[in-house]
């Protein structure tokens, strides 16, 4: 889990962030509790309820950009997300094209030198 808090900015000009995050290939044909799909999920509070932004990564249901959905490996995934409303109560039920507007690239993965320092 990777987590960052934004100032309480909301309605006053947009938040930028930028986070680079890495996780396993995961093509899996159903989402099921045993074999989830893999969701990016965004969190945030509005007037102190807390609202929950889940998206699938490569997915049909809002960004699906590839031939094989899901995550392959020696792939980038790289999503431009903007909130548009209030989100889901629930971290686990994704959300509909409604809620934010997402524009997304799969790019080849490309390794860079070692470099000493920490992430």
């Amino acid at each position: 889990m990777v987590r960052q808090s934004l100032p309480d900015r909301i309605g006053k000009d947009w938040q930028e962030v930028s986070r680079t995050l890495y996780c396993y290939p995961n093509n899996n044909e159903e989402d099921s509790f045993s074999s989830p799909y893999t969701r990016l999920v965004v969190e945030g509070k509005i007037n102190g309820t807390t609202w929950y932004y889940p998206i699938n990564i490569n997915r049909e249901d809002i960004c699906w950009v590839e031939d094989t959905p899901g995550i392959s490996r020696d792939r980038c995934y790289v999503y431009d997300i903007t909130i548009k409303r209030t989100g889901s109560t629930d971290p686990d039920t994704p959300i509909s094209i409604k809620e934010v507007s997402v524009i997304c690239n799969v790019i080849p993965w490309t390794e860079k030198e070692a470099r000493d320092e920490l992430f």
